[in-house]
């Protein structure tokens, strides 16, 4: 048990529980019910940033009297006021989620590992942003329904609704001998509302399907002499789907799907207290996106020693 405070929130208890149990010799079960607590960020609470087309703003007391931005539009198209669809944001709450997990671990043969996990979590008051305009008009006599003044703001707020998300993975490591292993993994991840009207953007940012397929080899000797005798290596492909990127109202839009292949070898020399590690990241250099409206990323090399005193 624990228990969470935060002064601008009220006092929430959080909770965890855990069973394994051991059916088979090398296989394990567990299960898994626990509840965490997010609070707001200060961000959440206080930004106020403003990025053109909208203000970025926190909000801790509440927000009242803003217009949908499609009943605002609609309005002026159609010059009728009474289309204007008004709205308030209640006080910014914690995020409080419950989870359960199970998670099955078993070896077949001598030579192969599977995991197979599963969880679902539930959230209450789930953090996100609603987007509204603040406006003012001229009023009578003027002919044409015209804005005075109005600024569009993207508030953090909670969903007033629930949100659960809800994944699975499968892994699997085979070891084709002592030195030489195959190894791989699959991760599907969903996100739903209970009430998909509920317009809260949820900035989920997580793609639905992700995989990975790694060949490793540990130890090798590859000559007779000292040298060269403890040499690693790993070479891993990553496959992550095509997403919907939420963040502010600019920099929302769609991730495309891309492959890398990450490599690294390391050299234990023959003192064994040197240590060298030479490898890359996105081995290909393939320019892809990881967030809308940043940068391309691409090849990341490095080199690493270590000596062990």
């Amino acid at each position: 048990m624990r228990l969470d405070k935060n002064q601008n929130f009220k006092s929430i208890q959080t909770y965890a529980a855990s069973v394994i149990y051991q059916p088979f010799k090398n296989t394990y079960w567990s299960v898994s019910l626990s509840s965490a607590l997010r609070n707001p960020t200060l961000s959440d609470q206080y930004l106020y940033l403003n990025v053109g087309p909208a203000i970025l703003s926190g909000q801790v007391g509440g927000v009242d009297s803003l217009i949908t931005p499609d009943s605002f539009k609609e309005a002026l198209e159609k010059q009728d006021i009474t289309k204007l669809v008004y709205f308030n944001i209640p006080a910014l709450r914690p995020e409080f989620v419950t989870t359960i997990e199970t998670i099955l671990r078993t070896k077949i043969g001598s030579r192969l590992n599977v995991e197979v996990n599963y969880y679902r979590n539930t959230y209450k008051n789930f953090i996100g942003y609603l987007i509204g305009v603040n406006a003012t008009f001229l009023p009578p006599p003027i002919i044409y329904l015209l804005p005075a003044s109005y600024q569009a703001y993207r508030y953090s707020a909670n969903s007033t609704s629930q949100v659960n998300t809800e994944g699975f993975s499968i892994g699997l490591n085979y070891h084709l001998t002592p030195q030489y292993t195959i190894e791989g993994n699959y991760t599907f991840n969903h996100l739903t509302k209970s009430n998909e009207n509920d317009p809260i953007i949820p900035a989920y940012n997580t793609p639905t399907n992700k995989y990975n397929i790694g060949f490793t080899g540990t130890d090798l000797r590859l000559t007779r002499l000292g040298f060269l005798q403890h040499l690693g290596f790993s070479v891993y492909y990553k496959w992550v789907d095509s997403y919907t990127f939420e963040g502010s109202p600019q920099f929302t839009g769609s991730i495309k799907a891309y492959g890398l292949v990450d490599a690294q070898v390391n050299i234990q020399l023959p003192q064994e207290k040197i240590m060298i590690k030479v490898g890359a990241s996105n081995l290909l250099n393939n320019q892809h996106y990881e967030t809308y409206g940043g940068p391309s990323i691409g090849r990341l090399g490095y080199m690493q020693v270590n000596y062990a005193f």
